[in-house]
């Protein structure tokens, strides 16, 4: 039921927009024939256009859920969430046992680092 969603919501998306689609233009038929005329060609022209614009946000969701799935089952996701388990490559290690192994960087200057010219430098003074 719920096997290949994404596909399943953009082809909903389709059907209600097209069912939504007559309908509004239905209705503007019904208006203009009781005598709504104005009200009636407004609706006929403007909803079914409306109804296509909104179609676009639940085709949209179901597309980015499609996109997901695939990126999931492309990365070899391995569990029912699929979010790949990557435990095994992750690094454990405190920032405490980090700083015993090597000695802290001493800060530099700007212009030690090249990232200011002396001439930069003297502009600001």
């Amino acid at each position: 039921m719920y096997a290949n969603i994404g596909k399943k919501i953009m082809t909903l998306a389709i059907v209600i927009a097209v069912i939504t689609m007559i309908a509004s233009g239905c209705y503007g038929l019904y208006l203009a024939i009781k005598g709504q005329t104005v009200i009636g060609i407004v609706t006929m022209i403007l909803g079914p256009i409306a109804c296509w614009i909104a179609g676009f946000f639940l085709y949209g969701f179901g597309r980015l859920i499609d996109n997901t799935d695939y990126i999931a089952r492309k990365m070899g996701r391995r569990d029912g969430y699929g979010i790949p388990d990557v435990s095994d490559k992750l690094d454990w290690s405190t920032p405490e046992e980090d700083d015993a192994d090597e000695e802290a960087p001493q800060p530099q200057s700007f212009i030690a680092q090249r990232i200011v010219t002396e001439k930069d430098s003297d502009k600001n003074d």
